[in-house]
């Protein structure tokens, strides 16, 4: 079970770095381009707690697949 844990939780890593690619990001460029600061703030905001979410999991993972075969 703790296998296909992880997998689980790197799928989601994985989509929560293809969400931040394609959606946050360009629009970080586009107003940092226009010198639209507010809104490039915004996305930035945003884009830092999909990666602080990504390296929660990140965490997570390390400790299931540490821990996870004597505990699941």
């Amino acid at each position: 079970i703790s296998v296909h844990l992880m997998s689980a939780i790197g799928l989601a890593m994985m989509a929560i770095y293809l969400h931040i690619r394609f959606a946050p990001f360009p629009r970080l460029l586009r107003a940092v381009s226009a010198g639209d600061w507010s809104t490039a703030a915004s996305n930035l905001d945003q884009i830092r707690k999909l990666v602080a979410t990504n390296l929660a999991l990140g965490i997570v993972t390390t400790g299931v697949a540490t821990i996870g075969r004597a505990l699941l």
